[in-house]
């Protein structure tokens, strides 16, 4: 039994320009946690844009939920290559 409560959400805290990041709202399944039926959530989708030379940057978002036991964050850093077309 899942104990998020409403629709969790993203914060950009630091990446470059050309990359856009989205929640992508469908049902889960958390074997981590031993779940085996799926739980409302959601999956993180990083999309490039238009690269004009190749460049390393560090992406950092933030997850915002609320569960049955109140407000939650969690942070994730990336280091991403992106490449032009």
């Amino acid at each position: 039994m899942s104990i998020m409560v409403g629709t969790p959400g993203l914060d950009i805290l630091q990446g470059p320009e050309e990359v856009t990041v989205t929640l992508k709202e469908e049902p889960v399944i958390r074997r981590d946690r031993g779940c085996s039926a799926p739980v409302p959530g959601g999956k993180v989708v990083a999309t490039a844009g238009d690269i004009k030379e190749p460049k390393e940057a560090k992406l950092t978002i933030r997850l915002n939920y609320k569960t049955k036991d109140g407000p939650r964050q969690s942070a994730s850093v990336y280091l991403i290559s992106l490449f032009p077309n």
